[in-house]
């Protein structure tokens, strides 16, 4: 059976039955298109509407085929003002939810809605005896229920925040402790220690000098080429070489003093052949000579020794490694060069004897006498060429 209302007293009433709702449970419902916000309402009324045939038998028989199921969608369109009438017994669950009453003798004074107002609904009294429509203090259980679930939804949060935030501290006193122990980022730079120190540099090293496998060592020298870049404090770089490439940090200790960490690239990514330099920033010279603690990078017997390497500033840009390139062998390395002017130069790296450096001065500083040993070895360091190789200064 429908019962025709008008769909503005369908909307009124399905209006005030979610404000109970609301009121009640302390939930608020989102009334929008979406079916699902409606469930516990549309819920609520199916468990007073399956009580009908006990509460009013001469009017609604026994269900055995889901019957007097209300279902979210038509809560939805009673209370959107999309349907002027209801099925009798959506309208009296609705009723019975408002009021905890039936409407007079059961269904057969209904029509009592038609006269009533919008601010009468939910509070006009029709049937003298009060019905038990769900089980005693159900919405209350419910509430009860989604506030200990709140409950415990905070106080979990809460913990999490609490573990959180004790992780931050422990992870930030560590931090903090490591980088006050290891003097890490000790000074910060000034924009002219960061302009003198980044760009691409070329570097001459005498390692090869100590390599006892080597015959031809005599004055050998390896020239380097380095991408130095700022980076939050500190300076990264990549340093290429004929036979294998660095990549390390710098941080200034104090304004003008660098110190160096580097580590042999390899495959494995394990760390390789550290280094430790210092370096002095001098306003004067784009050439500086740096002191390092390194290595001769001898396959056969990598010692340490102590080094002298001339630093020379050769402008800015980036450096990358060509790969199967025509014009080194498999003991050069070939590189390009591009400038922020657009140029591009190549630029070949390879072992070659001291007499062949073309900077002013540098010879000098990368001879045998530019090498300590950490071991004496006076075999080591040749003060003579022993082949007799004489190449025209």
């Amino acid at each position: 059976m429908t019962i025709k209302l008008g769909r503005e007293k369908v909307k009124r009433l399905m209006t005030a039955v979610l404000d109970k709702h609301d009121r009640e449970t302390g939930t608020v419902i989102i009334r929008n298109q979406t079916p699902s916000n409606y469930n516990t309402v549309a819920n609520q009324l199916t468990i007073i509407s399956n009580r009908l045939p006990e509460l009013c038998p001469e009017n609604f028989s026994p269900d055995t085929n889901g019957r007097y199921l209300i279902n979210p969608t038509q809560v939805r369109d009673a209370y959107d003002g999309k349907v002027d009438s209801l099925k009798d017994h959506i309208y009296e669950a609705c009723f019975l939810f408002l009021h905890n009453k039936l409407s007079g003798d059961c269904l057969e004074e209904k029509k009592q809605l038609d006269v009533l107002t919008e601010t009468e609904i939910g509070q006009q009294p029709i049937s003298p005896e009060p019905i038990e429509l769900i089980p005693p203090n159900t919405l209350q259980a419910w509430s009860a229920r989604k506030q200990r679930s709140l409950m415990f939804i905070s106080i979990v949060l809460f913990g999490l925040l609490l573990f959180a935030g004790y992780k931050w501290y422990t992870v930030n006193q560590r931090l903090t402790t490591l980088t006050h122990d290891m003097r890490i980022l000790p000074y910060k730079p000034s924009a002219a220690e960061i302009a003198a120190l980044e760009g691409v540099w070329k570097i001459y090293t005498a390692s090869p000098q100590a390599r006892k496998w080597d015959t031809g060592r005599y004055h050998k020298t390896v020239p380097n080429m380095m991408e130095i870049n700022y980076k939050n404090g500190y300076f990264v770089f990549n340093r290429y070489g004929p036979a294998f490439n660095q990549d390390g940090f710098m941080q200034l200790e104090a304004p003008g003093i660098v110190s160096i960490h580097s580590r042999v690239l390899n495959d494995s990514g394990n760390m390789a052949s550290p280094k430790h330099s210092l370096m002095v920033l001098e306003k004067s010279t784009s050439q500086l000579n740096v002191i390092s603690a390194s290595w001769n990078f001898d396959a056969e017997d990598n010692r340490i020794i102590g080094i002298r390497e001339v630093y020379i500033k050769k402008g800015q840009g980036t450096l990358a490694e060509i790969k199967n390139s025509l014009l080194g062998t498999k003991y050069d390395r070939v590189l390009q060069w591009s400038k922020p002017n657009q140029q591009r130069d190549t630029i070949v790296l390879t072992n070659h004897r001291i007499e062949v450096i073309d900077e002013k001065g540098v010879r000098e500083l990368v001879d045998e006498n530019s090498i300590v040993l950490k071991d004496p070895d006076s075999t080591l360091i040749l003060k003579v060429d022993p082949l007799g190789f004489k190449i025209k200064k």
